[in-house]
């Protein structure tokens, strides 16, 4: 049970020096229900001051670092009756405000700006309200954080981002951007734990501190069955009470497994299953080194000589052949931290570790028109007519879509595609159309929704098995959902789309309306290409919201799977 008296120290800031201890019994806070912010209310009728002072809690540390406002209680103190001091409360005068912000650093200026803070907005809604606080461009805004830059349609909590956190602008010129030079070294130094391909590091990278691993079950994340890391930092957390963490790649939840520690001290607080003894252990360092690629399959294959022949490692002939700087008691945490990602058996480890071969860069450059449709047919060769039969009844669930070739098309017509463009496409089917963007345009990211769950997984399971030969398919994701119950145009990550591909001929009339109400919504998009021709009887005195938006500039032809005579495609663009 929690204990039923909580001792908090509490020291004023501007001194050095601890001023008391006071006591918060269950009767001035039910500790289980309870917040860090409840907890800091009755801190503040207990604390003695001078009478008339204005000062106040400004913030609560367990052991030393500082909590999140929302944090639980249960979770950070353990089960322990008459447990020692952990927290200490720090006073001072209240701030100006009490709005929770971030500070976008200038890395030019060093100027600094206090935003308003939301966990769930994007960091595309972050960089419009720096605009029209500093009059600076949304488009000349890159944002960065530990190393990393940030995407526009990722939420910030899903970067770890909480109120007072640092966020460093850097500015985009014609030949690329500034590095963050104010950024790098230190506490910020970012390692990458992952093998397979350049894509798959999202869900493998940790961060300084504090990292909690679990392993993925939404099948239609590109991490599926992977174990996911979620960098904490210098935070606390708990294993049992905190019940999950997101996953980096599709932000749901994720059951907590186990956890790593790097270039940090650590320690834990608990109770020993069984008999409720309580445990905390010393302090203890957790000096970290980053490995390459290469130097984890050298580590990997070296081992595995040892482990063929059922003989210990000796890891001075390890680190000798390694003919590296790092230490053998580093060797042996590596190789531990690879065994607890991929499996004991390190013969069982990807493929990738046993390969000297490096990847053939063209797997990373555009494919002409000719070879990314035969790369497409490929990729889907596996589909047979069975998979994707309509059902009797069921027009809108028709499977069918543009052929390769009438894609090429529709690329053509729409010109350049430029590398901040996403494209949509609505009713993604198995995703084909979404796949030859991918590999054809510079499109940086390609998306599919589709409400049919079954064309979903088999499209993801084309498209992950051909992955690693043509890398620059792992810009397509695909989202399971329908268009009545997803608004497209504040549902992340749609909302982003500036290229939108509908091949809504056959959609019901709601499904229609629904999704042409949502162009005319979506703030970045610049382009529609449709099947169906939208107010067919249009003129100028048209009030439709889709026609005050959009204008139909370009009609084309191309077969496709449900016709044998070619099709009419429609190209509108935005009204000028």
């Amino acid at each position: 049970m929690l204990p039923t008296a909580l001792p908090v120290l509490w020291k004023d800031g501007d001194r050095s020096g601890i001023n008391g201890v006071v006591q918060v019994h269950q009767s001035d806070l039910q500790f289980r229900d309870a917040k860090i912010r409840d907890l800091v209310a009755v801190l503040n009728t207990k604390i003695p001051k001078p009478s008339g002072s204005s000062r106040a809690v400004q913030s609560v540390l367990l052991y030393g670092a500082r909590l999140s406002s929302d944090r639980r209680l249960d979770a950070i103190v353990p089960d322990l009756a008459g447990s020692s001091p952990r927290l200490m409360a720090t006073m001072g005068s209240p701030p100006s405000t009490t709005l929770d912000v971030v500070i976008v650093v200038d890395t030019l200026t060093g100027k600094m700006t206090r935003v308003p803070f939301n966990p769930k907005v994007s960091v595309a809604d972050v960089k419009q309200r720096l605009q029209d606080m500093e009059g600076i461009p949304q488009n000349d805004q890159i944002f960065v954080v530990n190393n990393a830059r940030l995407e526009d349609n990722r939420a910030l909590e899903s970067y770890n981002i909480h109120n007072g956190s640092l966020i460093y602008l850097v500015w985009k010129l014609k030949r690329g951007y500034i590095s963050p030079r104010s950024v790098g070294g230190g506490l910020d130094d970012v390692v990458q734990a992952n093998h397979e391909t350049t894509a798959a590091s999202r869900w493998r990278i940790a961060y300084e501190g504090l990292n909690v691993e679990g392993r993925c079950t939404n099948e239609y994340c590109a991490a599926f069955q992977r174990m996911v890391i979620r960098p904490y930092q210098f935070e606390s957390f708990n294993l049992v009470r905190e019940g999950s963490i997101l996953c980096p790649v599709c932000h749901c939840p994720v059951k907590p497994l186990t956890c790593g520690f790097l270039n940090c001290a650590w320690k834990f607080d608990g109770i020993r299953a069984g008999n409720g003894l309580s445990i905390s252990s010393p302090w203890r360092d957790a000096s970290g080194t980053s490995f390459t690629d290469t130097q984890d399959k050298r580590l990997v294959v070296l081992a595995l000589e040892y482990e063929s022949q059922s003989k210990r490692v000796v890891w001075k002939e390890v680190a000798r052949a390694m003919r590296g700087k790092h230490s053998t008691q580093a060797l042996e945490n590596r190789l531990r931290v690879l065994k607890r990602t991929y499996g004991r058996d390190l013969a069982r480890f990807p493929r990738c570790f046993f390969s000297t071969a490096s990847p053939q860069t063209t797997n990373f450059h555009l494919l002409a028109p000719r070879q990314a449709e035969r790369t497409v047919r490929n990729v889907f060769s596996g589909v047979s007519a069975f998979d994707v039969r309509q059902q009797a009844g069921k027009t809108d669930e028709n499977a069918g879509e543009l052929l390769p070739a009438a894609v090429s098309s529709v690329i053509q017509m729409i010109g350049n595609v430029q590398q901040d463009d996403v494209f949509l496409d609505v009713g993604a089917g198995l995703g084909n159309v979404a796949a030859q963007f991918a590999i054809q345009t510079n499109a940086r990211q390609c998306l599919g929704i589709e409400k049919q769950p079954e064309l979903v997984s088999r499209g993801i399971f084309c498209l992950r098995t051909r992955a690693s030969r043509t890398l620059l398919l792992h810009k397509v994701i695909l989202h399971q959902g329908n268009v009545l119950d997803t608004p497209l145009s504040t549902t992340l990550p749609f909302q982003d789309a500036s290229v939108i591909y509908l091949n809504d001929f056959l959609f019901d009339e709601t499904a229609k309306l629904v999704v042409q109400q949502e162009l005319s919504l979506i703030r970045r998009a610049r382009l529609i290409i449709s099947t169906s021709r939208y107010c067919p009887r249009h003129r100028e005195s048209c009030r439709r919201r889709f026609c005050a938006k959009w204008e139909l500039t370009e009609t084309t032809y191309g077969h496709a799977s449900w016709k044998s005579l070619p099709v009419p495609i429609y190209m509108y663009k935005m009204r000028q």
